[in-house]
């Protein structure tokens, strides 16, 4: 599966959106994909992290805005085309857009495990 160049808009402060976090292995560095699901778009906006999701709460972590990503990529588990390793998913739920401006937003993670992260956009 490849990551798809257009990046989707983020909706408003308040929305809930479906998010699911993979942890992608095989890969230099391995790390963990966050998506969040864009109402009214095949795409899943998505942010790369060092650190393991269970760190989340405990200190910021850096997120770095990446490609979006197929809807797909919400229930998928395996192998990515390419050569480009496997991913696994680490957690998944709703996820509340709490601010956002023109270069940040907060995001509350609310499946299992609970988070409010900082992203890049």
């Amino acid at each position: 599966m490849v990551a798809d160049e257009s990046n989707a808009e983020l909706p408003p402060e308040g929305t809930m959106v479906r998010y699911v976090v993979l942890h992608h292995m095989g890969v230099a560095p391995e790390h963990y994909d966050l998506m969040l699901q864009v109402p009214g778009s095949a795409k899943l906006m998505t942010w790369r992290f060092v650190e393991p999701p269970e760190t989340w709460n405990e200190q910021q972590p850096l997120a770095e805005r990446i490609a979006d990503h197929r809807e797909t990529y919400l229930t998928y588990e395996g192998e990515v085309s390419g050569g480009r390793g496997g991913v696994i998913r680490m957690d998944e739920g709703m996820a509340r857009i709490v601010t956002r401006n023109k270069s940040t937003c907060r995001v509350q993670l609310e499946g299992g495990r609970r988070a409010l992260v900082e992203l890049p956009l």
